[in-house]
């Protein structure tokens, strides 16, 4: 961040959405599928971009980009100690069948990262499967999961925060975003509100006086999985999904934000 001169990312996977953020920011990257942008000088010529390459699929593997997939894995992430816990229990927490939750158990096993030993199983290469988990969010998981983003009659935030509170007093919810890091860390909201719940029906958007809008200031997300709202606090989010939101939106303070979040709140590899 202090040093002056060209820098480069290099990485296994940049999707497409983080690629855009990443040149707008002025920063070259290469990642191992052949996407990249790559500027070179002080008036920052373009020598290079490719975007749109996904990586390829592993035969025999097909369930690995899929949503359920990536929803074992962040309740892992989320957890560490369901890694020895029943298959009923994970389901439960990632919000995905019991089939799947086998299924991946096997294929994180075969791929190294769950070890068993004679006391049990442990998730290990932690980060590298964070890093992984965190590209799928922005990929697979946020777009599964996005039920809308809407214009609210209530603007400012902490009376929207307030209304919200009062309108889903009776169900499933949590902040996610700038609204939970900053009930976390006191560093930065922004102006955005990203709420997650278990279902939106029509008289919780008419209760919260929102309609549909691009440039709308309230995301919902439908959050997948018990282990969604098992956040710091009662209806914060769980820390990994308050960093991902954070980590993909377009303010740059956000992100900023992001990193001081993860550091305080997202356990490193072990």
């Amino acid at each position: 961040r202090h040093r002056k001169g060209d820098r480069m990312l290099f990485a296994p996977y940049v999707p497409g959405k983080l690629g855009k953020e990443l040149a707008e920011g002025r920063l070259s990257y290469i990642d191992a599928v052949g996407n990249c942008h790559v500027t070179i000088g002080r008036d920052r010529q373009l020598l290079a971009h490719v975007e749109g390459r996904k990586p390829e699929r592993a035969s025999g593997a097909r369930s690995a980009g899929r949503a359920p997939s990536h929803q074992v894995a962040f309740a892992l992430l989320a957890r560490p100690a369901l890694v020895d816990a029943t298959i009923r229990e994970i389901a439960l927490a990632a919000g995905v069948g019991r089939t799947a939750v086998a299924d991946n158990l096997k294929r994180l096993e075969e791929q190294g990262f769950i070890a068993r030993s004679r006391s049990g199983a442990a998730l290990v290469r932690r980060g590298e499967l964070l890093d992984r988990w965190l590209a799928a969010y922005a990929d697979v998981l946020r777009p599964r999961a996005i039920i809308g983003t809407y214009r609210t009659q209530v603007t400012e935030p902490e009376a929207l925060e307030a209304h919200i509170e009062k309108v889903c007093a009776d169900r499933v919810w949590a902040f996610g975003g700038g609204a939970a890091a900053w009930r976390m860390t006191h560093h930065y909201r922004g102006l955005a509100t990203v709420l997650h719940v278990d279902t939106a029906p029509p008289e919780l958007l008419r209760n919260l006086r929102a309609i549909p809008a691009r440039d709308g200031a309230l995301t919902l997300l439908r959050g997948a999985g018990t282990i969604a709202y098992d956040g710091i606090a009662p209806h914060l989010a769980h820390p990994l999904l308050v960093y991902a939101e954070m980590a993909i939106s377009s303010d740059p303070r956000m992100r900023e934000a992001a990193h001081e979040l993860r550091e305080k709140f997202i356990p490193g590899d072990e």
